[in-house]
């Protein structure tokens, strides 16, 4: 296509101010600068050779033509005398200095660059922001249906342990696991298993690293996502991934109610796998002694037997202890020293609330007349 009449065209400038011929120098720049930006993915479309590629070079070449027809503009723009009058012959229609027309393959094309940071204005409405996630958040999102909140507990070493293994029972009274799952690489793989070792040759298999979806048994809409994590100074981590919209408002200063986990951190210790068991302070089982049997204090028929005849006793009958009246019932604790026998009456004592005196036979004899009795006495 031939545009050297476009090319020897020049554009008037009337009556042009300063502030309008910086502003049109900036249009011209802008547009300048998507002109290079059209070409180049022009030149890489025609380089992968599609079965467009003929409506593609049609299309540079206009490109190439607006290009030309700017790189002119520019150049009065630049030039000492943009701002005289042109001697020359008059057009019959006088353009607009802001407005030129250009050839396309598809017919003229006007172009005012007046309207171009309208245009602009316009076209960025028109665009919806689209929130960016990554392939995690976008699974957490399409499980929930909207955004969702996290809130996690560790700890550490065999304890961390010991609650993931916990977990797996304690949760699935009330929650059915949908999926399980482990992300690597956005995508989803199989989850890590470990091996617990416990006392007497027993061993259970528990969930280390993944994901699991629940939905509640009695109400499916209602669900929630617990991570299984180790953290990496080796800390076991749990976190409870929940619905935005299920999170309750607490005001400033008040407790927010528990959730899943505090729960079953409150339920560990109850009913545990620490229950019944002997373990240090860094939660590892040890060998139970086979003397511990012959202690009265893991008896629990002395310890049944104190709790019904001294305890229960004294709390259905308070007018004994307020009239400091003999109890009707007693126990004798007969056993080797050792066995736990002072420990559990001082244990009696607490519960019933009467004070506790440990009283030897040792220190109620004396060599002289009288003061055993007197001591007896006090």
């Amino acid at each position: 296509m031939k545009n050297e009449n476009m090319k020897n065209e020049k554009i008037e400038h009337e009556e042009m101010t300063e502030e309008e011929r910086e502003l049109m120098e900036f249009k011209v720049k802008e547009i300048m600068n998507v002109i290079a930006d059209m070409e180049t993915t022009l030149e890489k479309m025609v380089n992968l050779g599609t079965n467009n590629s003929e409506a593609y070079l049609s299309l540079q070449q206009t490109v190439n033509n607006l290009r030309e027809v700017m790189q002119g503009l520019q150049d009065q723009l630049e030039s000492d005398d943009c701002m005289t009058e042109n001697n020359g012959e008059q057009s019959t229609e006088s353009n607009n200095s802001t407005s030129f027309e250009i050839g396309t393959p598809f017919g003229p094309l006007q172009i005012d660059l007046s309207d171009y940071d309208a245009a602009q204005t316009a076209l960025a409405a028109t665009r919806k922001k689209v929130e960016t996630r990554n392939f995690t958040e976008q699974v957490y999102f399409d499980f929930f249906g909207q955004e969702s909140v996290r809130e996690g507990k560790y700890w550490p070493g065999n304890l961390g342990r010991l609650m993931k293994i916990h977990s797996e029972p304690y949760i699935s009274k009330e929650w059915e696991c949908v999926d399980e799952f482990s992300i690597h690489e956005r995508r989803k793989i199989a989850c890590t298993y470990q091996t617990y070792d416990f006392p007497h040759a027993r061993k259970e298999r528990f969930l280390s690293l993944g994901i699991r979806f629940f939905q509640l048994r009695k109400n499916s809409e209602i669900r929630c996502a617990v991570e299984f994590s180790i953290d990496s100074d080796g800390d076991h981590r749990l976190t409870l991934l929940r619905p935005k919209s299920e999170i309750p408002q607490t005001r400033y200063g008040e407790n927010a109610p528990s959730n899943l986990l505090d729960d079953l951190y409150e339920d560990f210790f109850f009913n545990g796998p620490l229950k019944g068991e002997f373990f240090d302070l860094r939660y590892n089982f040890i060998d139970r002694d086979p003397s511990i049997e012959e202690l009265i204090a893991w008896d629990d028929e002395v310890k049944e037997l104190l709790w019904n005849d001294v305890v229960m006793f004294q709390k259905a009958m308070p007018n004994l202890f307020e009239r400091g009246m003999p109890n009707s019932r007693g126990i004798i604790l007969a056993g080797p020293p050792g066995t736990g026998k002072t420990m559990i009456a001082r244990a009696c004592a607490c519960e019933s609330g009467f004070s506790f005196f440990a009283v030897s036979a040792s220190s109620l004899t004396s060599k002289w007349v009288g003061e055993g009795e007197k001591m007896m006495q006090a």
